[in-house]
């Protein structure tokens, strides 16, 4: 597998999903991009896709679950040094 791909793909496809209100099958492709993104060694890409996975939980209302991968995403753009996607994590991460 190319698992960067793969974490794209599905984490767009999410995003589609969420915003056609697709709640069940928009988490499903979001966890499993972060599932992908975690086999690889990018740190942006992790974070990338708990964001995403975050806004579509926030999409379906569940804003304490979409908060808690935000922060977990934030740590992953701290740890890189990646200030324009801590603004992207920060605003998901606060109620």
């Amino acid at each position: 597998y190319d698992f960067y791909t793969q974490a794209l793909w599905r984490g767009t496809r999410a995003l589609v999903l969420a915003t056609a209100g697709q709640a069940q099958a928009a988490e499903q492709f979001a966890r499993e991009a972060v599932a992908f993104a975690k086999e690889t060694d990018s740190v942006n890409l992790v974070g990338d896709a708990l964001v995403d996975l975050a806004e579509v939980l926030a999409a379906s209302g569940r804003t304490a679950d979409a908060m808690t991968y935000a922060k977990e995403a934030l740590h992953h753009y701290h740890e890189k040094g990646n200030r324009v996607s801590v603004r992207r994590a920060e605003s998901l991460a606060r109620p």
